[in-house]
C-alpha cells in the first residue's frame, strides 16, 4: 500500500471513531434530555445566600440523577414525575378525609411526604464531602420546597463582622437584648456555635438536622436575658434560647410538653401560647455593639440557675441530689428526647427553672429579609450536562 493511501485510510478510520463517539455522545444527551424533562424544573432563589455555599451546592445538585434506583426508589420517583406533569399541591391532593380511618390514613400521608420532602436535599448534601459541610454548616443553609411543577432551592446565611475578640456572627434578623438598661444586638463567636451544634444535634452536617440547626442561630428572634454565676466568672450577663415542641408528630412534643410539662391526656389551650423548650445558656460580652455568645450551657450546667437551684436544695437526699448533679453534667440534650436523664429536667422545672415555656408568637422568624429578586433556574442544558457528568463519575462521596 503507498504511503498516500495509508495516511488516506488513517484519516478515514479516525473520522469513523470521531463519528462513532459524536452518535454515542448524542445517544447519551438524548436519554438525558428525555430523563430530565420528567422531572421537575429546578429553579435557585440566591438572595439571602453565600455565593461560595450556592456554587457548592448547585455544582451537587446538577449531578443528581433521578433515574438511580439507588439514589431515588421508585415511589419517589414517581411522585417526582407526578410533580412535574401535575403540580405538587395536585399530586398530593384527596388526603386527609373525614372520620377515624380518615385521620390516620391523613397522618401516614403527612408522614410519608415529610419523608419525600426531605429526599431532595438529603442527596443534595450527601454529595457535597463531609469536610466542605463541616466549613460552610450551620452558618449556612439550603431549603428545598415545592412549589407547582418546580423544585425550588433558597438558602439562607448568617451576616459576619469583626470584633475586638475575633469574628461575631449574627442573625439577618437582627435580634436585639437588653443587659444593664443597654441594648445589644445578639451576636455569637464561632467556638460558641461549634460548641452549641454538638451539644444540640450532632447530627447537623446531615440535611434533615441542618435546617433546625441553622435556624437556632440565623431564625431564633427570643434570647431571654440571665445571669450566671459561676466561680470563675460570678454574675456573668448570658441569654437563654429555647426551640419549639408544638407538634405532636415530633418526639419533643412527647417529651417536652406530655411529660415535663404534665399535659399528657389533655388538649392544649392555643390561647396560651406556643410550647417551647429551654436549649441552654449562652454566657456573653460586649463586643462591638454586640452581646456576643462566648459558649454554650445545657441547664444545670456549672454556673446555671438550674445548677444553682439544685446545690441549694437542702431537703433533698444526699443520694439525690448526687444522681441528679451527674445527670446535669452528663446531659448534652439528645439523651432526654431518648428518654434519658429525663429526671433531672423534670425536677428543674418542677421546683424553680421552668423548662417549658409557652410564648405568645413564634420565637422564629422565617420570612425573608430582602426582596425575592435573584432567582435563577437551572437550564435544561446545564441540567442534561450535570446528568451526563453524574452518569460517568458516580457520587460524590460524602465522607
Amino acid at each position: 500500500m503507498k504511503k498516500d493511501d495509508r495516511k488516506k485510510q488513517k484519516k478515514r478510520l479516525k473520522e469513523q471513531k470521531k463519528a462513532t463517539e459524536r452518535r454515542k455522545h448524542n445517544d447519551v444527551v438524548r436519554r438525558a434530555h428525555k430523563a430530565v424533562s420528567r422531572y421537575p424544573e429546578v429553579i435557585y432563589v440566591e438572595d439571602e445566600g453565600d455565593p461560595d455555599f450556592i456554587s457548592i451546592v448547585r455544582k451537587a445538585q446538577l449531578t443528581i440523577d433521578l433515574d438511580d434506583p439507588v439514589l431515588c426508589p421508585k415511589p419517589f420517583r414517581d411522585i417526582y414525575e407526578s410533580i412535574a406533569r401535575r403540580g405538587y399541591e395536585t399530586t398530593f391532593l384527596g388526603f386527609g378525609e373525614d372520620g377515624e380511618q380518615g385521620q390516620q390514613h391523613a397522618r401516614e400521608i403527612a408522614l410519608s411526604e415529610m419523608a419525600f420532602r426531605l429526599h431532595y436535599g438529603q442527596v443534595i448534601y450527601e454529595r457535597i464531602p463531609e469536610e466542605v459541610r463541616r466549613a460552610h454548616l450551620p452558618y449556612n443553609d439550603a431549603i428545598v420546597d415545592f412549589q407547582d411543577h418546580q423544585i425550588v432551592i433558597g438558602f439562607s446565611s448568617m451576616l459576619k463582622t469583626k470584633g475586638t475578640g475575633g469574628t461575631i456572627y449574627y442573625s439577618r434578623k437582627e435580634p436585639r437584648i437588653t443587659i444593664a438598661g443597654q441594648e445589644y444586638r445578639v451576636g455569637f463567636s464561632r467556638h460558641a456555635i461549634d460548641q452549641a451544634v454538638v451539644r444540640l444535634n450532632p447530627n447537623y452536617l446531615r440535611f434533615e438536622a441542618s435546617y433546625d440547626v441553622h435556624s437556632f442561630f440565623a431564625k431564633s428572634v427570643v434570647h431571654e436575658p440571665a445571669v450566671l454565676d459561676s466561680r470563675n466568672h460570678p454574675e456573668q450577663d448570658a441569654f437563654s434560647m429555647y426551640d419549639e415542641c408544638n407538634n405532636p408528630l415530633f418526639i419533643s412534643y412527647d417529651t417536652y410538653v406530655n411529660r415535663v410539662y404534665g399535659l399528657e391526656g389533655h388538649e392544649p389551650d392555643p390561647t396560651k401560647g406556643i410550647f417551647c423548650f429551654r436549649l441552654g445558656y449562652f454566657p456573653v460580652v460586649i463586643d462591638n455593639g454586640f452581646a456576643k455568645a462566648t459558649s454554650f450551657m445545657r441547664p444545670g450546667y456549672t454556673g446555671t440557675p438550674e445548677r444553682r437551684l439544685l446545690l441549694e436544695a437542702n431537703s433533698l437526699p444526699r443520694n439525690v441530689k448526687d444522681f441528679l448533679v451527674t445527670e446535669a453534667r452528663e446531659n448534652t440534650g439528645r439523651e432526654v428526647l431518648l428518654d434519658e436523664r429525663l429526671d433531672v429536667i423534670k425536677w428543674f422545672h418542677q421546683n424553680g427553672v421552668p423548662q417549658v415555656v409557652q410564648f405568645p408568637t413564634a420565637i422564629y422568624d422565617h420570612t425573608p429579609t430582602s426582596p425575592r429578586k435573584m432567582v435563577r433556574r437551572v437550564s435544561i442544558k446545564d441540567r442534561v450536562k450535570g446528568f451526563v457528568a453524574g452518569r460517568k463519575s458516580g457520587p460524590t462521596p460524602s465522607k
